[in-house]
């Protein structure tokens, strides 16, 4: 599997398990369910706070990291 950098222009559909993320980020928004970056970008942050492993730190890390929704 090849390994993306986590970036704003990532399309919607690039796999969660195919980035480059922290070990335990990615671990995280897996077992939470998530499987793309379109989840994670359609997700408010009161969702992704629900979910074991996800706080404010992580948060803002993806949102930095993967940006906005891209549609």
């Amino acid at each position: 599997m090849v390994q993306s950098r986590p970036s704003p222009e990532l399309p919607n559909d690039a796999l969660i398990e195919g980035l480059n993320l922290p070990t335990r980020i990615r671990n995280a928004l897996i077992n939470a369910g998530f499987k793309t970056v379109g989840e994670v970008r359609e997700s408010s942050d009161k969702t992704l706070f629900s979910f074991q492993r996800i706080g404010g730190t992580t948060a803002a890390y993806l949102r930095e990291a993967l940006g906005p929704s891209r549609d």
